[in-house]
């Protein structure tokens, strides 16, 4: 097992090897909201999570938000709009923080 205690060692390969490269459209991922999802833009978010989103939209793990807006962990009002948002954009901007992962940062102006 590779799981025992002081061994370090893996005896066998990996069990499950990604073979084949991933193609959002082999299972019928229509165009129309493939081209929508690429152009996505991410305000107020630092470049991890910019990066961590992208990639969920390259791989078709991105799931929108539906329903109403969530509320902020901030200001308590319903203003979140996007999926993977703790904070509402406002809120990020005035305390200079990432809207996903709540850290510190220096936003660009895009």
């Amino acid at each position: 097992m590779s799981f025992q205690k002081g061994n370090a060692n893996r005896q066998r390969s990996q069990k499950h090897k990604n073979g084949t490269i991933y193609k959002p459209d082999k299972h019928g991922l229509d165009k129309e909201r493939q081209t929508t999802m690429k152009q996505l833009e991410f305000p107020g978010l630092c470049e991890r999570c910019e990066t961590q989103l992208r990639w969920k939209i390259s791989y078709d793990k991105y799931k929108p938000l539906t329903g109403d807006p969530r509320r902020c962990e901030r200001c308590d009002n319903k203003r979140i709009t996007r999926a993977y948002y703790s904070c509402c954009i406002p809120c990020g901007e005035s305390l200079k923080l990432c809207c996903k992962c709540l850290s510190k940062l220096e936003i660009d102006n895009r």
